[in-house]
């Protein structure tokens, strides 16, 4: 079966034959807690994710295995994750069978109703996001749909602009984006390369009147928050979304204070009527002058 190897926030890559493990062997693989990742075995069961054990000890989880469906709700591949390499590995993401930008958004699980729905980034911030609000929450079966993306962030507006995936998260009057708190850097724009900002300028775009972010502070990803036992301060994050602001854009709060500061005199104008109306002449400020149109009447 192939593998397709994909750089995070890049399309896939050409197909490599390296693996002879198959989507009806993955089946049946285990789950298991993760430790590290402080994401309990329940989470993994929720949502279909699969484990394998090194062939040496048994013990250690050697990777992840996380599964996509098609629009009948077969699943049709999965997205092995090789915790036996190294982060940012060529090869740390693989696919096995098929998984594409035609993929359901990942963990969709229907007939969860509700008023919100939360996109996350990747396979762990999934469960993640659904394990703080399913188990810091008081309500009774409180279990929101969280779904991340199949492709990752390069392709997050083509995978979700799918009619299919659409049609899933136009049933929701809010959808709440909460990807990866990371910026591509220069050189990566310059390669088209998108991560969590990005992605979430695209996505915004596509739900103008519903779309929400989660603020995620000094964290890069829901994950986070959980592995730094911030699990408490997630679940009031998730729930309190608050109105997409691209960067460079401000709200008055943020200015409030500065555009009602009583204004500073400079130097006098020659002319004193205009220094009374413009406080002066101030360092930093630029001032235009010219005459209005005048008509003349025979």
């Amino acid at each position: 079966m192939s593998y397709f190897g994909s750089r995070k926030g890049e399309s896939m890559e050409t197909p490599k034959s390296f693996s002879k493990e198959t989507v009806e062997e993955i089946h049946d693989y285990p789950s298991a807690n993760l430790p590290k990742r402080r994401i309990p075995k329940e989470a993994l069961d929720e949502f279909g994710v699969k484990v394998a054990f090194s062939e040496e000890d048994g013990k250690t989880i050697t990777a992840l295995y996380f599964p996509h469906k098609n629009t009948q709700g077969e699943i049709t591949g999965y997205k092995k994750k090789d915790l036996t390499l190294p982060k940012g590995h060529k090869y740390e993401y693989t696919m096995i069978g098929t998984v594409n930008a035609e993929s359901v958004l990942f963990g969709y699980r229907p007939n969860k109703p509700g008023k919100r729905v939360y996109v996350v980034e990747g396979g762990e911030d999934v469960m993640a996001t659904w394990w703080a609000l399913t188990s810091v929450s008081d309500k009774d079966n409180f279990d929101p749909q969280v779904v991340g993306l199949p492709l990752g962030t390069g392709n997050a507006a083509l995978c979700v602009g799918k009619e299919h995936n659409m049609e899933i998260l136009n049933n929701y009057s809010e959808v709440v984006f909460c990807l990866d708190n990371d910026h591509a850097t220069e050189e990566e724009r310059k390669k088209n390369i998108k991560k969590g900002k990005e992605a979430t300028e695209d996505l915004t775009a596509l739900f103008i009147n519903k779309a929400k972010t989660v603020d995620l502070k000094d964290l890069k990803d829901p994950n986070d928050f959980l592995i730094n036992k911030r699990k408490t301060e997630l679940f009031w994050q998730l729930m309190k979304p608050v109105d997409f602001k691209p960067d460079g854009f401000v709200d008055i709060d943020d200015v409030f204070e500065e555009a009602t500061a009583i204004p500073k005199v400079g130097r006098d104008w020659p002319w004193p009527t205009l220094t009374e109306v413009t406080y002066g002449r101030r360092p930093g400020e630029g001032y235009f002058l010219g005459a209005g149109d005048s008509l003349a009447f025979a």
